[in-house]
């Protein structure tokens, strides 16, 4: 899933994408054998041929991509991805033979049922998939944007690319994103409720002829029970498994001439770095979150606090944090990275 943060107090947005959260990611990998270095989303094919669609943050820099369907797996291919529309096309080695089709009449319009099917907080949630409803809120997204549209439709890490389906079954646009109500709020003053985001029906199908697919279309004078509309977008969804490469250096090679440092000084900088994550989003994620900063014998406690300082360089709001704070951060870092093992190693959400 993709958040939405404000960039700056003056309110500017940027789209901010995060790994899933990384108590999701070890319980997927305890129990459904989903690898602890991945990130979940969804896909659902558009032909027969096996052809699907996903949002093109879900399979960015992956080591290995499958798809899963009930208890079956397959591997799956990139063919094309547009970070700009957060779109991208993926090709399977077998048919899809259930497939969306997508709303050709009449136009969408605001207050409309919205329903979605995907994987949200896959391992924690439910493996067979989940199936919510709200309304489209607005034809236009964050910022007038025309590429997406706004929805009330409940979703969460896991439910990006996932199919979003008015009442008649028919596709009117793909899961995208939410906006961050925890970093909002504070910069806002309010929490932004049920403010999520999809991207819009004329951007899918524009995409889809430009790379010439050719998609099914049905008019949406009909309604459907939602209870029929989840079973069939149950038959031509896909869990999405993005395998991250390999670090090049394992874990275990970390540098061995680390300061030691006080307890009580430790103890302070763990607490500053747990605050500095959740505000992240990131849960009470230890200093396993930064081993791949910390076993790079060539960073110094002084290149840490600069990294730290540099927000552009780990996706994460800048912080008022005096030298002190600092210099405790860092000697948590640098203290408490020992042993660590890829299923705790923190990362932030999608």
């Amino acid at each position: 899933m993709c958040l939405l943060a404000p960039e700056n107090n003056k309110g500017d947005n940027i789209l901010k994408c995060r790994h899933l959260a990384a108590t999701a990611l070890i319980a997927a990998s305890t129990i459904y054998g989903v690898p602890a270095q991945a990130q979940t989303g969804t896909a659902f094919a558009v032909t027969d041929s096996g052809l699907l669609v996903t949002s093109a943050h879900v399979v960015t820099s992956c080591g290995e991509l499958t798809v899963r369907q009930a208890q079956a797996e397959y591997r799956a291919v990139v063919t094309v991805s547009n970070p700009q529309n957060d779109l991208a096309l993926l090709k399977l080695d077998r048919p899809t033979p259930h497939f969306a089709r997508i709303r050709s009449s009449p136009p969408l319009r605001a207050g409309e049922r919205a329903l979605t099917f995907g994987f949200p907080f896959y391992g924690t949630l439910s493996a067979q998939g989940n199936l919510t409803i709200g309304n489209v809120s607005a034809l236009h997204g964050l910022k007038d944007d025309p590429d997406t549209i706004q929805i009330t439709t409940p979703v969460q890490p896991g439910s990006s690319g996932g199919p979003l389906l008015d009442r008649s079954g028919n596709l009117i646009g793909v899961v995208s994103a939410e906006l961050d109500a925890v970093i909002t709020a504070p910069i806002l003053g309010n929490s932004p409720q049920s403010v999520n985001f999809a991207v819009a029906l004329p951007t899918i199908r524009r995409f889809l002829q430009e790379h010439g697919v050719r998609t099914a279309e049905a008019s949406s004078n009909e309604f459907s029970s939602s209870e029929d509309i989840g079973e069939r977008a149950k038959l031509y969804s896909y869990l999405v498994v993005c395998a991250k490469p390999a670090p090049q250096r394992p874990v275990a090679d970390l540098p061995t001439s680390l300061p030691r440092v006080s307890p009580p000084t430790v103890e302070r900088g763990k607490r500053l770095t747990d605050r500095w994550c959740v505000t992240c989003h990131l849960g009470l994620v230890p200093a396993p979150l930064f081993v791949d900063i910390a076993r790079d014998p060539t960073k110094t406690p002084e290149g840490l606090k600069a990294w730290i300082k540099s927000p552009g360089s780990h996706k994460m709001p800048a912080f008022n944090f005096s030298d002190r704070d600092l210099d405790d951060i860092v000697a948590y870092i640098l203290s408490s990275h020992g042993p660590v093992t890829p299923t705790t190693t923190g990362q932030p959400r999608q």
